[in-house]
């Protein structure tokens, strides 16, 4: 009786000891798991935080992608993002010069930019000279009435007006930030002024010549030629 009791025992210490042993490697195990959640938590992160570096770089191709595509247009409703993302792009690699090659991507870049810019320019200069030269066309069939006039002068440029609201809008925005886009707003204003100019110089000339003309016709019918004429200042006064 005592041999099985002592038999008993001796198995219940050694089954206690690999429970032991086994929540032990248990444990272990467990820790190891957290460990390695810990670990790929981490590797994860610094895998997007590389990812979302590297596509301030890789983004390259894609742009320059849709800036060459046949149906590429500064009117079209995603142009403004395609700005936004080269304007964000060049901002990264100027603040990361330390960064592999960072002076050749801030290059193609800013090629890339000055390529939408001219898009812009080419379109804006484009839409002012073509409704000028539709204006002068018509100047012909005038028949003089100011509401003519108007139509003329500023009826045609405000129905071109929707067309480059959108663009030099955000142009305005970023004017601030980037002499490039303050040198092509510039351009655009040198270029409405001067053909605001060549339009309206001739009428606002000829208006002015007539209201001359016309006033001086006033001033002589009030006036009597012999009037001026027999004029006689009166003697000084005498001391």
């Amino acid at each position: 009786m005592l041999d099985q009791l002592s038999a008993a025992l001796e198995s219940l210490h050694d089954m206690n000891r690999k429970h032991q042993l086994v929540s032990e490697k248990t444990q272990a195990l467990h820790e190891a798991c957290e460990q390695l959640v810990q670990e790929q938590n981490q590797l994860s992160g610094f895998a997007e935080t590389i990812s979302s570096k590297l596509s301030y770089f890789t983004e390259l191709e894609q742009l320059g992608q849709k800036l060459n595509a046949p149906s590429f247009s500064p009117s079209s409703d995603h142009f403004p993002v395609l700005l936004n993302r080269l304007d964000e792009c060049i901002a990264f690699i100027e603040s990361h010069p330390h960064f592999k090659e960072s002076s050749v991507y801030l290059a193609r870049y800013k090629q890339q930019l000055s390529k939408a810019l001219s898009s812009i320019k080419q379109q804006f200069i484009h839409t002012i000279r073509s409704t000028t030269q539709s204006v002068l066309q018509q100047q012909h069939q005038s028949v003089g009435m100011p509401e003519t006039s108007y139509s003329q002068f500023y009826g045609k440029f405000r129905g071109s007006a929707p067309k480059l609201k959108s663009l030099m809008s955000e142009v305005e925005l970023r004017a601030e930030k980037s002499s490039d886009y303050t040198t092509l707003l510039q351009d655009c204003l040198q270029c409405y002024i001067s053909q605001r100019r060549h339009l309206l110089s001739p009428s606002v000339t000829a208006t002015l010549l007539e209201l001359t003309k016309h006033k001086q016709t006033e001033y002589s019918s009030l006036v009597p030629c012999h009037s001026i004429r027999d004029y006689s200042p009166p003697p000084p006064p005498s001391f």
